[in-house]
């Protein structure tokens, strides 16, 4: 009688997994939920993410650049006073022997202020172009939080239906044993089975506990449990064609667009060091009062000046365009850098998504269906005795480990197509069709009638 219970119980467990496996499609939504919680959390994370604000506030900062980039110089105010005795000054002299006030004005050459200008709005597309990169990289590690953490609980439950399934085999097999129709050999073997479990599943614990944290400091505060726990991993999706993808790349890569906007910077500064070699010009007026040099009259002066540059063209302003020239050469080969890791990253990106595609219909299409029977055969046989205990629990945790494969082959797909966005923020992929459930085996539902 205790053998019947058992087998019947483990039948229960493994119809039980089955329909957990194919009843509900991965990454379906509750009724009346229409938004997708990834994309909530990674909204909550754009809206709230403590480095992002601060490049928010960079970007302002960089528009106020551009107000000022184009003023001119302060102006300048004198005062003189004039004929002041000597050795012994007299302060009446200052108010009767004459004074003289002017003021002067600095006026660069046109092209420098108009270089100023467009270096600072170089800088101030330079500071969105980086927020874009942020951005994108912010979303696609929340992505890739979510899907690894909603692949740690589908861990844990599946954990946690081994356990139950193992634990009643070792009540079982004690049982057995205390009425002397089993062997210590398979209450110890199924206890060491659980104690297995045990330890993974602390394991997989620990994780979601970190990666909670890590999805908070994303955020930049608490993520919206709710949400997190709304999460679900969805079917693959048809891949979009590799060479497609990686034609977009030049024109809208975040991290190509930031690297072409630095080197936007890098030309504003050449044309800026060009703009230095020539000469600004000094205008000014002034008035004299009671000037006694002049006899005692009082007069207007104009003044005009020019600066000269040529005078410092080799030490000062040929060494600051030769630094320029490099800084460009530089920032365009910033640019290519930039666009063969965004090529590599998309390519390693698509190829994994590409990889855990094939390997969740591996274990749907296969190994699940496979390994389903292999269990119920030595179910069977084990009821028949013609194999030992120990047979019998390989087959039950072989077919739960080979849905927990599956499982992290549905993570890793997500996961690949978190780090294939964050390259390219645009990448859509088709709508999965609606996943057939998987076939149950012919009499998984009818239990075995074995003798005790």
């Amino acid at each position: 009688m205790i053998r019947r219970l058992f087998i019947f119980m483990l039948q229960l467990t493994g119809s039980a997994c089955l329909m957990m496996a194919g009843a509900v499609p991965a990454g379906a939504t509750a009724a009346g939920q229409s938004a997708n919680p990834v994309d909530t959390l990674v909204a909550d994370a754009v809206a709230h993410n403590p480095g992002l604000q601060a490049q928010r506030q960079t970007i302002l900062a960089a528009r106020q650049a551009m107000v000022r980039a184009g003023a001119l110089p302060d102006p300048t105010v004198e005062v003189e006073w004039m004929n002041i005795r000597l050795p012994v000054p007299d302060p009446v002299d200052a108010l009767t022997t004459g004074v003289g006030v002017g003021i002067s004005q600095m006026l660069p050459a046109g092209d420098k202020r108009r270089a100023e200008q467009e270096a600072a709005r170089a800088e101030a597309a330079a500071t969105h172009a980086r927020l874009e990169e942020m951005e994108a990289t912010l979303a696609a590690d929340v992505r890739e939080s979510a899907y690894r953490l909603a692949t740690m609980r589908r861990l844990l439950e599946l954990q946690d239906r081994l356990d139950e399934a193992l634990a009643g085999a070792a009540q079982a097999a004690l049982a057995a044993y205390s009425v002397g129709r089993g062997s210590m050999a398979d209450v110890l073997a199924s206890q060491a089975a659980v104690t297995r479990v045990s330890i993974t599943r602390e394991e997989l614990r620990r994780q979601e506990a970190v990666i909670l944290a890590q999805l908070d400091g994303l955020t930049g505060r608490p993520a919206h449990r709710e949400t997190v726990d709304a999460v679900r991993l969805g079917d693959p999706s048809e891949l979009p064609p590799l060479d497609g993808l990686l034609a977009r790349l030049d024109r809208e890569a975040p991290a190509v667009r930031r690297a072409r906007s630095e080197a936007g910077i890098a030309d504003a500064g050449i044309v800026r060091a060009r703009a230095d070699f020539k000469s600004d010009t000094m205008v000014g007026v002034g008035a004299r009062f009671r000037d006694m040099s002049m006899g005692g009259d009082s007069f207007m002066a104009v003044r005009l000046g020019f600066t000269l540059p040529f005078l410092h063209r080799n030490d000062r302003y040929r060494p600051a365009l030769e630094e320029a020239l490099r800084l460009q050469t530089g920032a365009q080969l910033e640019v290519r850098q930039a666009l063969v890791d965004a090529r590599y990253r998309l390519t390693a990106a698509w190829q994994s998504a590409a990889s855990a595609q094939r390997t969740v219909s591996l274990y749907r299409d296969g190994l699940l269906l496979q390994g389903r029977l292999a269990y119920e055969s030595a179910l069977a046989a084990y009821s028949a005795q013609q194999v030992d205990f120990d047979f019998l629990v390989q087959a039950l945790t072989a077919y739960f480990e080979w849905q927990g494969m599956e499982i992290m082959a549905l993570g890793g797909y997500q996961e690949a197509m978190a780090r294939a966005q964050a390259v390219l923020p645009g990448l859509r992929t088709n709508s999965p069709a609606e996943p057939a459930p998987l076939p149950a085996p012919a009499g998984s539902a009818i239990p075995l009638e074995v003798s005790p």
